[in-house]
């Protein structure tokens, strides 16, 4: 209805016979200050925006440009350190592995070196208990052979020197009998 009502304002006033005003009456009620006055603020609230366009929306616009780079900036560096920072980890994490692998190799590498040092020592151990042994062997059987070697020569002496002592005293068989048994007590009183 307000279209019509429109329609009917802009139309030829002569078809209108029945407005309640004419045309010349509605532009000075439209306008009241006249034509000139709405063509002057039209033209001032042109030149207060294009002050405004000038003085605030460029400033800010180019404030908001400035912002939106920095924020870019900001963003782009931000995934450049966060990409340094997991290329780091996991720079880290091979070094880690890397450590740990040779730490393992070194300890596998201790134990085979110390159980190879375990058995050089143990057959080295053998080797001297052995010999010392065969020279204890051989040492007994040299004090035993000196034994009795000079306990050979100790009965051959006795044994002269029991005859000898014997021709010296030309006794009875029951003498002799108290002989040797004196010299053999006489004999173990030395040896004690």
């Amino acid at each position: 209805m307000h279209k019509l009502f429109l329609l009917n304002i802009f139309s030829d006033s002569s078809s209108i016979s029945d407005t309640p005003f004419d045309r010349d009456g509605f532009i000075a009620k439209l306008f009241p200050n006249g034509i000139y006055d709405f063509v002057i603020q039209i033209i001032a609230f042109v030149i207060l925006i294009l002050i405004m366009f000038f003085f605030a929306y460029k400033p800010v616009k180019a404030y908001m440009k400035k912002r939106h780079d920095y924020i870019d900036n900001e963003l782009r560096s931000a995934e450049a350190a966060n990409k340094v920072a997991l290329e780091a980890a996991n720079k880290k994490d091979d070094i880690i592995n890397e450590g740990k692998t040779e730490a393992s190799q070194i300890v596998s590498n201790a134990k085979i070196q110390a159980e190879k040092m375990k058995e050089d020592a143990i057959n080295e151990a053998n080797q001297i208990s052995t010999r010392r042994r065969k020279e204890a062997d051989e040492d007994i059987a040299l004090a035993k052979e000196k034994s009795i070697k000079e306990a050979k020569k100790e009965i051959v002496d006795l044994t002269i020197l029991a005859s000898s002592k014997l021709l010296e005293r030309n006794l009875n068989e029951e003498d002799d009998k108290k002989f040797v048994s004196s010299f053999v007590k006489e004999i173990q009183d030395d040896k004690k």
